[in-house]
């Protein structure tokens, strides 16, 4: 997993690069923010479908983590693993493997953030920033 913490004001970002393919890149930026705030769990005796849509795939990203953030903030599920059924430009299935440990999280996150959200294709593959309200 590439990804590095970004400062930001008041705020929380992800860098997420070096992704092969877009689906890639979704995984990379989830397992950041779980493993930042805590949610990974070891346990996977629980599984969650999500369903996410988006205008584009900048904001079907945005929806999709703000999901998962739902998933463990809300219902204090704790993520082992991620994976995505489907994917295109504006659609998103995933199943979310974990538990209901309701171990407490480092942090609470608001939302993730549309704040000058690009998703760019580079020759070492796709790569994006994140910034979360937190």
């Amino acid at each position: 997993m590439a990804y590095q913490t970004v400062d930001h004001t008041a705020d929380f970002g992800i860098r997420v690069y070096g992704a092969k393919n877009i689906e890639e890149l979704f995984l990379q930026a989830a397992y950041a923010i779980i493993k930042e705030t805590g949610a990974g769990s070891k346990i996977s005796d629980a599984e969650q479908e999500i369903f996410c849509l988006g205008f584009d795939i900048e904001d079907l990203l945005i929806s999709y983590l703000n999901e998962i953030l739902f998933m463990v903030q809300t219902n204090e599920f704790r993520v082992s693993k991620i994976e995505i059924n489907s994917i295109t430009d504006t659609r998103l299935n995933a199943r979310l493997k974990g538990s209901y440990t309701g171990l407490p999280l480092k942090f609470y996150v608001k939302a993730a953030t549309q704040h000058d959200l690009k998703i760019n294709k580079t020759p070492d593959g796709y790569e994006t920033t994140v910034i979360f309200d937190v």
